[in-house]
């Protein structure tokens, strides 16, 4: 096949751009053009409205292509005469061929790290101010399906004294299941004397960058690239994270998460160093993660475990196995004094919960549907961003046969999170995928991609391509919220 001349690529990657930042401005500057006027943002969401419908399945090949690298790797072993391995052998060429890369010494665009985060940060930030615009929101709306209730528990606080007011958050708001995430708005009510609906509204201000911020440590202390960091919290600014977070008004959770990237990031060092503050860092991190999210929890505690233990028996060194099971008896010890003294909502009573109550193979029948409702009826589709999880699928594969601590934590995030999908309904699927490491896998990808290119300029334009792609998602996303 003939390849296009290079400046033919070059004009066309070009207008794409183009095409790109000129629906962001549209978006910005008038978020409600009538639809009877032709625009560009009806490009880019013509493209999105196209590529949804293969999300499904882009996430099931996400979730499970260790099983299926696995399943191929046994039948080499016993297929003796190589026939079926031959006929698979394609799949490796592929694997091989995929465009991922973590090396960002050579892209240009990536050379002022801090500038790229701050970047992040205030996108975060004009983001989830964005629902609230008078031209989006004249009335000033609350945004978010689970909003009236966190307005509601901060209310609740506000009518009593500070104890009764934690009191109240650590036992009765939602079971006492998510204390902590109702600190930081009932904090901002009685600082500057606002009440609950306008302290609550604009968490995502502080939530946003937190996120951002957080994804960029846990990349910088596990890869120790603050390019490739920096290029993870911008991702992380445009992701669906932030954009259901608002849209589903899910505060414990996006709080949870962010809190999750902070402890799987301290917990990188740890096994290197084994020293007493990454230990009293990670104890820190996972009981504020207990009383932040116990959903969040379970999967953060196990992933932690399954990771050091994996870590400890190849290398032969048991000390950090034993320093494990301190961390874990101490939350276990917690988690059970606040389920019996205060008869709070904790991290043993939701998994057990999940396990009994929200599973079953009914689930399994119905797999299928379950994961197409996920995409098509969860959040309004905005989480049928079926570039990105492309982008996530090519890493993912490629991470299987990538050596390094910081890939085998990525790898085994997605195996356990893999297990109990197939057991749940759409809706918790959904906060199983919410939890995925999405950016991070994405941005690999995208440096990949960018290195495709035939010049520095060639380079460049592919990488503006993906992240205004990824920035107009993320406007449009909340402009339906």
């Amino acid at each position: 096949m003939k390849e296009f001349p290079p400046r033919v690529t070059t004009g066309m990657l070009a207008l794409f751009v183009g095409i790109e930042i000129v629906a962001l401005v549209e978006q910005a500057i008038a978020p409600d053009l009538s639809n009877g006027i032709p625009h560009f943002q009806t490009i880019t969401t013509t493209v999105f409205q196209a590529l949804a419908p293969f999300s499904p399945l882009l996430i099931v090949l996400l979730l499970y292509s260790w099983a299926g690298k696995g399943l191929l790797k046994i039948v080499k072993q016993r297929d003796a005469h190589h026939v079926i391995a031959e006929r698979f052998r394609f799949l490796s060429r592929i694997s091989r061929s995929l465009p991922v890369s973590w090396e960002t010494s050579s892209v240009p665009l990536l050379n002022r790290p801090y500038a790229l985060l701050a970047i992040g940060i205030v996108s975060s930030f004009l983001l989830a101010l964005t629902p609230y615009k008078i031209d989006v929101n004249p009335n000033a709306l609350p945004v978010g399906i689970d909003t009236p209730e966190y307005i509601q528990w901060v209310s609740q606080m506000l009518q009593r004294p500070v104890p009764g007011a934690l009191a109240y958050a650590f036992t009765q708001a939602s079971s006492g299941s998510r204390p902590l995430s109702l600190l930081f708005p009932y904090a901002i009510s009685g600082l500057f004397g606002v009440p609950a609906d306008v302290s609550v509204e604009y968490y995502p201000l502080f939530l946003g960058p937190l996120l951002v911020l957080s994804s960029f440590v846990f990349v910088y202390l596990g890869h120790g690239d603050k390019r490739i960091a920096a290029l993870v919290g911008l991702m992380t600014a445009f992701s669906f994270q932030l954009t259901v977070g608002i849209w589903a008004g899910y505060y414990a959770n996006w709080l949870a998460l962010a809190e999750s990237y902070l402890l799987l990031g301290i917990l990188l060092g740890f096994h290197k160093t084994k020293s007493k503050t990454s230990f009293a860092g990670l104890v820190i991190l996972s009981l504020a993660l207990l009383f932040t999210h116990p959903w969040t929890w379970d999967l953060m505690i196990l992933l932690s475990i399954v990771f050091i233990m994996e870590h400890s028996l190849k290398s032969r060194d048991f000390t950090t196995i034993k320093l494990t099971v301190l961390l874990v008896a101490i939350n276990l010890i917690v988690d059970s004094i606040r389920s019996l003294s205060l008869g709070g909502y904790g991290g043993s009573r939701a998994g057990l919960d999940i396990a009994t109550s929200s599973t079953g193979f009914s689930q399994v029948i119905a797999f299928w549907p379950n994961v197409v409702a996920l995409f098509v009826q969860n959040y309004n589709g905005i989480m049928a961003d079926a570039v990105i999880l492309a982008l996530a699928l090519t890493v993912g594969w490629r991470l299987l046969s990538t050596g390094g601590s910081f890939a085998r934590l990525l790898v085994w995030w997605v195996v356990l999170a893999s297990l109990p999908f197939p057991f749940l309904g759409s809706l918790l699927q959904s906060r199983i995928v919410y939890l995925l490491p999405i950016p991070v896998l994405a941005s690999a990808s995208i440096i990949g991609f960018e290195k495709l290119g035939c010049s520095n300029l060639q380079r460049g334009l592919i990488l503006l391509l993906l992240l205004f792609y990824a920035a107009n998602y993320s406007l449009s996303a909340i402009l339906q919220a």
